[in-house]
């Protein structure tokens, strides 16, 4: 099968562990682009966090971010997707995080919105990272019908408490994902890594089948099911290598690159 899109994570997939692209997976990926294959990074990672990665790697084809809520153009960071939540689906969300004061990021469009204060720890870590942000007081009243996720912060026993919480107000109407143990995330039911790469394939007349796609997390599920190739990596969950139809080197071990050059290079 001759591959045409390449869909690719970040973290734990073509990110070492130290949070850099390794040569190996740039020249691979190179490679592929030169080919003609199209490359794409498909990421739960907001936009200011994945610009900068599709400039080093020389893309032109519109990226997928935060966990298919959008997918934006490389050259000009225009939205050319986005799946918007429903406000009165998620003002018991709100109502709940505001009577516990809960440390909150909400994404409206391009832009971060918190009410954790600037010199908090948690903004440091995300602003080491590129991520730009706009602190607001009164930040229950700036959440609107453009909201794209929402996000809370906190230790991962008090999520799993707010997830069994919010279970009972919000059960079929968000997808939550517990994220590197510290962040709880709402988006709409329906949206995922799978459905915008769905949709992105689409728009360039690709087939599923000629789609192949590469994880470790349980995200990345949803794209790994739609590709005619889903590949895990070495490092995924046991869970996530079991959807998978090949499983790579870890990403310390450029398994990003080994797989590109055995499925799409043929080397």
């Amino acid at each position: 099968m001759a591959y045409k899109l390449i869909a690719i994570d970040l973290d734990g997939t073509l990110l070492d562990d130290n949070m850099e692209i390794s040569r190996r997976n740039k020249q691979a990926i190179r490679r592929a682009l030169d080919k003609g294959v199209r490359v794409t990074l498909c990421s739960g990672r907001p936009f200011d966090m994945v610009k900068g990665y599709a400039k080093e790697l020389g893309l032109k084809l519109p990226f997928i971010i935060n966990n298919g809520a959008m997918i934006v153009t490389s050259h000009d960071h225009k939205v050319v997707y986005k799946r918007e939540i429903d406000y009165k689906k998620i003002k018991p969300v709100l109502d709940y995080a505001q009577q516990r004061n809960i440390k909150m990021f909400a994404f409206i469009d391009n832009i971060m919105y918190t009410n954790i204060p600037p010199d908090d720890k948690e903004i440091e870590i995300w602003r080491r990272y590129g991520q730009k942000f706009v602190y607001v007081e009164e930040f229950y009243r700036y959440i609107n019908e453009n909201l794209i996720k929402l996000m809370f912060v906190g230790e991962c026993r008090q999520l799993k408490e707010y997830m069994e919480d919010l279970e009972k107000c919000c059960k079929n109407k968000f997808i939550q994902y517990l994220m590197v143990g510290r962040y709880l995330e709402f988006v709409p039911i329906d949206v995922n890594k799978g459905s915008a790469l769905k949709y992105l394939a689409s728009y360039y007349g690709i087939r599923a089948s000629e789609v192949m796609a590469i994880g470790d997390e349980d995200n990345d599920i949803p794209m790994l099911k739609f590709a005619g190739l889903g590949v895990a990596m070495g490092n995924a969950y046991p869970h996530v290598k079991e959807v998978a139809d090949f499983i790579t080197g870890t990403n310390d071990a450029h398994g990003v690159a080994k797989s590109i050059e055995k499925f799409v290079l043929g080397d």
